[in-house]
């Protein structure tokens, strides 16, 4: 599957950019999901965040926001976007800013260099706890290389297969559904494409952090504003 890194705005519509800081949402009432061991340096979950079967989409998430953001009441635009105060996408930063970015950033102090997300800005960690967390960047690209891709259906929802190529692991698989994304009042590419967040923000243009995306038969690793409402695939070490 060719992997691409670019600056993504969405085949359905143009993303919009992010603004004040979203309520941290820490209730606990999602079950855990079971783990799969495809050989790699990390175990995947078998559902998404806030999914108790492989084929449901779960919740919605903003990047570094713990809120599933998936009711279409909530309107995602500049006003609500964890870490952003400011009037544009580009400044006003107050959180995940690299030092050498340091027009974006609107905290106090220096720009704080991280690039990770924190544990309690993790989605996946504060409502699963233990070890669980959301991927790195480098994590999605190890499964993306070890593992046979197919698109797919599994009961009758359309998705992304992947299948451990790491011998004793040849027999497990996750499956990714296209629950599409959140943004506006909108959900847009729901059946046709898969958008993933990673913990990884993108050091480059600190307002876009790391996805994993397929769609139309065709995936990769790209970017997205953090604003977006996506889907969260936990993995545990």
């Amino acid at each position: 599957m060719k992997r691409t890194v670019t600056v993504f705005f969405s085949i359905l519509a143009v993303m919009a950019m992010a603004v004040s800081c979203a309520k941290e949402d820490t209730t606990t009432s999602i079950s855990l999901p079971k783990l799969v061991d495809l050989g790699l340096s990390v175990k995947w979950a078998d559902c998404n965040l806030g999914a108790s079967k492989p084929e449901e989409y779960g919740g919605f998430y903003q990047w570094a926001g713990t809120k599933d953001v998936t009711d279409r009441n909530i309107y995602l635009d500049e006003s609500n976007c964890p870490y952003h105060t400011g009037s544009d996408n580009i400044t006003g930063w107050t959180k995940y800013v690299p030092s050498g970015k340091s027009s974006s950033w609107s905290g106090s102090g220096s720009p704080d260099n991280k690039t990770v997300l924190d544990p309690k800005d993790d989605v996946a960690h504060v409502k699963l706890g233990g070890k669980w967390r959301m991927p790195t960047f480098e994590e999605w690209d190890e499964l993306e290389k070890n593992c046979a891709s197919e698109q797919t259906t599994l009961n009758g929802v359309q998705g992304w297969k992947f299948t451990s190529k790491k011998p004793g692991y040849t027999d497990k698989w996750i499956f990714l559904p296209a629950a599409g994304y959140r943004l506006y009042d909108e959900v847009f590419g729901a059946g046709s494409g898969g958008y993933y967040w990673s913990a990884s923000l993108y050091s480059d243009n600190p307002d876009y952090a790391f996805i994993f995306m397929f769609y139309l038969g065709n995936g990769g690793t790209y970017i997205a504003n953090r604003c977006n409402g996506q889907s969260v695939r936990p993995v545990s070490e």
